[in-house]
């Protein structure tokens, strides 16, 4: 299935579109069902979705864009890459949108991380592409802030993460 291909399956399914705020993705889809709403975020690289408890106003920042607060409480997200993905990302989002459109729940197995994004595609493929081990402590000391604890790298926003030592990771 096409990036074109899944959008129109969305947009049958009655999802409307929201422009976004970062540039890391060209659109956005939304629908609401019951008290939640699935966002399909469109990426360069991949598609993301995100299942929130608040209704699609809250996400907009004051331009009227989706603002992604993917680690606000309550908040799912899954972020699905196309290089090295071993699933058919368009049909796996039209599946799960699917299942969100006749109200049933989502399983969790469908908010993980598939495929590599752009900096583990350099580290991978592209000596050129690497990105620079950062240490210092003042990074140290927002992982500290923002982590969980549990040494796992710590979502920040825009596909930006960043692992207990301090190192930043651009995953998108």
């Amino acid at each position: 299935m096409t990036r074109q291909e899944m959008i129109g399956a969305l947009r049958r399914m009655g999802f409307s579109h929201l422009p976004t705020a970062s540039v890391k993705w060209k659109g956005s889809l939304h629908l609401v069902v019951a008290s939640e709403t699935l966002v399909v975020l469109i990426r360069s690289r991949g598609v993301d979705i995100l299942l929130t408890p608040s209704p699609p106003k809250s996400l907009l920042d004051a331009n009227g864009r989706v603002s992604v607060r993917a680690s606000e409480e309550g908040v799912r997200f899954g972020e699905y890459n196309y290089t090295d993905s071993d699933i058919d990302i368009h049909s796996s989002v039209v599946s799960h949108a699917q299942e969100f459109a006749q109200g049933l729940k989502l399983d969790e197995s469908y908010f993980v991380r598939k495929g590599i994004g752009r900096s583990e595609w350099g580290a991978k493929y592209g000596e050129r592409s690497k990105l620079k081990e950062r240490e210092d402590g003042s990074l140290r000391d927002i992982y500290d802030a923002v982590g969980s604890g549990d040494g796992e790298p710590a979502y920040l926003g825009d596909g930006m993460w960043i692992g207990a030592g301090g190192r930043l990771d651009d995953r998108s």
